[in-house]
């Protein structure tokens, strides 16, 4: 289903807009929120598609529902910290140095948190990826989850992050 909405999704209004939200269960949204801070959301389901049109390829479905619920949100204490950027800065944070074919969308202060776009990039369900913040080789990427999801559970439980392992291509 959440492939379906991502190829969709920014192109048959609300609708859609609904199905994003919807994508995962009401119960993880209600988390999520109590979770993080943000005091704004993204409105409409169109207002990924000049980013989507700019990178080339689809965000992921739950990337997209995230945004809608919490847009630019921080984690809350006990979390450890996360700031997440909001849909505006997106390409204005990639324009100030990324490493290749990744898209930054967090940085707990040291390191950026990215989607990997070489992965996956047919289905929009791009695994997350960390380096040094400033880095923009290739080589220093390290999986972090194999979705936005999993990376959202692994905030919420540290235990659950992948070991110490390189994905770079």
């Amino acid at each position: 289903m959440s492939l379906v909405i991502a190829v969709f999704a920014g192109r048959y209004g609300r609708a859609l807009q609904r199905a994003v939200r919807e994508a995962m269960s009401p119960h993880i949204w209600t988390e999520l929120r109590d979770a993080f801070s943000s005091a704004s959301r993204v409105e409409e389901v169109d207002a990924f598609d000049p980013i989507e049109r700019a990178l080339g390829s689809l965000l992921p479905a739950d990337y997209k529902g995230f945004l809608m619920c919490a847009d630019g949100p921080e984690t809350l204490p006990p979390l450890p910290r996360m700031a997440f950027y909001p849909l505006s800065e997106l390409l204005i944070r990639r324009a100030d140095g990324q490493p290749p074919d990744v898209l930054e969308f967090a940085t707990d202060d040291s390191d950026g948190f990215a989607f990997d776009l070489r992965v996956n990039r047919g289905a929009a369900n791009y695994p997350v990826v960390s380096y040094p913040l400033g880095d923009t080789c290739r080589d220093e990427l390290e999986l972090v989850a194999d979705d936005f999801m999993h990376f959202v559970a692994i905030l919420k439980d540290p235990r659950k992050r992948y070991g110490a392992r390189e994905h770079g291509a």
